[in-house]
C-alpha cells in the first residue's frame, strides 16, 4: 500500500490490486493489470529481510553500547590505590 500512497502504483503487485477486489470501473481502467502474486511475494520477503537486518543492527549497536557502558563503569569504579600502582607501572610520558 505504501507504493500506492506514494504515487508508484505501477510498482505494487499485491492483493490490493487483485481483480477480484476491484470494482468494475477499476477493472475497466486497468488498475488490476499489475497484480502478480509471485512478484508480490518476493517484494514482501525483501521488505521483511530489510526490516530484520535493521532490527539486528540496532540490537547489536545497543549491545555494544551496553558493553561500553559496563567497561566505563568498571574503569570509573577502580579504587584509587590500584590506579596509582598502574600509573607507576605504565607512565604516560
Amino acid at each position: 500500500m505504501i507504493f500506492i500512497r506514494a504515487g508508484r502504483e505501477n510498482e505494487y503487485h499485491g492483493v490490493a490490486v487483485h481483480p477480484k477486489h476491484l470494482s468494475l470501473y477499476e477493472r475497466l481502467r486497468g488498475i488490476g493489470k499489475n497484480y502478480n502474486a509471485e512478484v508480490d511475494y518476493k517484494q514482501k520477503i525483501e521488505e521483511m529481510r530489510t526490516e530484520w537486518e535493521l532490527s539486528m543492527a540496532k540490537k547489536a549497536e545497543e549491545k555494544r553500547g551496553e558493553e561500553l557502558q559496563k567497561l566505563i563503569e568498571e574503569v570509573v569504579n577502580v579504587p584509587p590505590a590500584i590506579l596509582e600502582k598502574v600509573r607507576g607501572l605504565y607512565p604516560l610520558n
